[in-house]
């Protein structure tokens, strides 16, 4: 009632059509106003809406859940899904010769269109390669040294065993003999010593795209 109090003017408009009431006995004729003509022209619009969403294979209706916000995202997407059909039948269908699918033919080519979806396809096949170089972009590195008393990492915690609390390994790289305790982040438990670390770190650069 707020939304007809304040909306549209006190005027009738000039394409309402006219009513007629009986008044002592005497036939009046007359025009709704803007507010009132308009409710009762597009009155129907919801009821319309409702009956299509509601009908053969409803979202609603076929996913079971009773869970409020799955309850309300379905609701959304009947929406949409309406929406979707309705403007179709509008905007494209009334404007050429194509005959207007019903709603249960646009539902059954909705759903395989979302499920053989070839932007999401085309998506998947371009996020291989990039994925591989993202991860290596993200990945923190770090000259870190290791505790004290460590032997070695098992993969998941330190073995922490070495009679000396500074214990030190040689470094892991290929040629290099130095005798440390320190290790990448990236890489725990494999010694590396300060200058092949360095290299490390410009090998990454180069290959996983790392500033």
């Amino acid at each position: 009632m707020k939304l007809m109090s304040t909306y549209g003017s006190p005027i009738p408009l000039r394409d309402a059509k006219e009513k007629r009431r009986r008044v002592d006995g005497e036939v009046k004729t007359f025009k709704y106003t803007e507010t009132f003509e308009n409710h009762y022209r597009y009155r129907h619009a919801v009821d319309d809406h409702n009956n299509l969403r509601h009908s053969d294979i409803s979202l609603e209706e076929t996913w079971v859940t009773h869970r409020w916000e799955n309850r309300a995202f379905a609701f959304i997407l009947a929406i949409t899904e309406v929406n979707a059909y309705l403007a179709m039948r509008y905007f494209v269908w009334r404007c050429g010769d194509k005959v207007p699918m019903t709603f249960l033919e646009f539902r059954r080519q909705l759903a395989k269109a979302l499920i053989e979806n070839e932007h999401m396809r085309a998506e998947e096949e371009d996020t291989s390669p990039r994925r591989s170089k993202r991860s290596n972009a993200t990945t923190i590195h770090e000259l870190l040294s290791a505790p004290t008393h460590a032997r070695f990492y098992d993969g998941s915690k330190w073995n922490l065993g070495a009679k000396s609390p500074y214990q030190k390994y040689t470094c892991k790289t290929p040629g290099c003999k130095k005798f440390i305790r320190t290790y990448c982040s990236c890489s725990v438990g494999c010694w590396m010593c300060y200058g092949c670390y360095g290299n490390h770190r410009s090998a990454v650069a180069t290959d996983g795209n790392v500033q």
